[in-house]
């Protein structure tokens, strides 16, 4: 038998050198991975500041023409509304509207438009930025700046905090705005009427001053806005999300009769969020903080006391009216001017 050759031995050094260049490219590897499925947002590193979910110029734009369309659309129904809950005289929406005509004339139903008209542009655009904002920090929060659609929980918390926000906006203009609608609703009792929203600026704030006055009825706002924008937005969406369901489109690309239907759905369920809110409200802030409480509990007990539960949801079928051809309009030109705005060159 031949002699066999003795074995090779290893260089350690070369052995050691090898692990490290499999281990490297191991590493360059899982990298490599992780940037393709999670890849970093434009914005990151030392832009991190940019990655803030600020509202853009455009959501105040579209949310301030949405809030014109808005007032001009349901104005004359909301005055019934208001004409409904705060006075006894009415036997329904259809007597308070023939009333008001006939007394009033067709202008009656436009009773304090000013108000809402020059302040709900406003208000609107504050309303639908606070949204965007917070249905953005919620996107960062559960998808580390990957794109994914919120759950409908997650749009009713967004509809939440903007209703809180929008809160402190809206709560003068609304009093001011339901001072100049019922000051008539009895057409015998015209001494003391107001001017305009500038006479009763200047009245208020001359005889109860800006907190008590001006501000009236912020707990009640408050207290209204927050169920009633979780359910506006959220079933808007949620309509939004089935009706792109049956002819297999994308929510964001819906035809505007559709997004009509969608936002009337939202507005019905606005209303039937806070409806019983709203009317505590409307009673807080048609009163002088010297003769009746703003506690919403105590005024809710006196409104039941008074007409039992009927009288909570006094204007419910006016107010639902009202909803449909109002919230259509305000989520539908907001749509199409973001879609409009989103078209031109940055």
């Amino acid at each position: 038998m031949g002699d066999t050759a003795p074995p090779l031995r290893s260089d350690p050094h070369q052995h050691q050198h090898q692990q490290q260049q499999h281990h490297q490219q191991q590493q360059q590897r899982q990298q490599h991975q992780q940037q393709q499925q999670h890849p970093r947002h434009p914005a990151a590193g030392a832009g991190a500041a940019a990655q803030l979910p600020i509202p853009s110029a455009r959501e105040f734009v579209a949310g301030g023409l949405s809030g014109i369309a808005q007032v001009a659309v349901g104005h004359p129904l909301d005055t019934v509304r208001v004409r409904l809950q705060l006075s006894s005289e009415f036997r329904g929406l259809w007597d308070c509207l023939v009333q008001t005509v006939r007394h009033e004339g067709v202008l009656g139903l436009y009773k304090g438009m000013a108000a809402p008209l020059a302040g709900v542009a406003f208000v609107n655009a504050v309303l639908f930025s606070a949204y965007g904002w917070c249905r953005n920090m919620q996107v960062d929060a559960a998808a580390g700046q990957t794109v994914r659609r919120l759950s409908l929980g997650q749009i009713a918390l967004a509809g939440a905090g903007a209703g809180f926000v929008n809160a402190f906006v809206a709560g003068p203009i609304e009093m001011l705005k339901i001072r100049l609608q019922a000051q008539r609703a009895n057409p015998a009792t015209t001494a003391g009427a107001y001017a305009g929203p500038i006479d009763v600026v200047r009245r208020i704030v001359r005889d109860h001053g800006v907190r008590n006055g001006l501000f009236r009825g912020t707990t009640a706002t408050v207290l209204k806005e927050i169920p009633a924008y979780a359910g506006f937005y959220a079933a808007f969406e949620a309509a939004k999300r089935l009706i792109a369901g049956t002819p297999a489109e994308s929510p964001a690309d819906l035809p505007p009769h559709l997004l009509m239907v969608a936002g009337a759905c939202g507005g019905m369920a606005y209303w039937t969020c806070c409806y019983p809110l709203d009317v505590a409200k409307s009673r807080i802030q048609r009163t002088n903080p010297d003769k009746v409480s703003g506690n919403v509990a105590a005024m809710l007990r006196q409104i039941y006391s008074e007409a039992g539960w009927r009288g909570l949801f006094k204007g419910y079928g006016a107010s639902l009216l009202r909803s449909i051809p109002s919230a259509a309009a305000t989520f539908t030109v907001f749509e199409i001017s973001m879609r409009a705005m989103h078209a031109l060159p940055e």
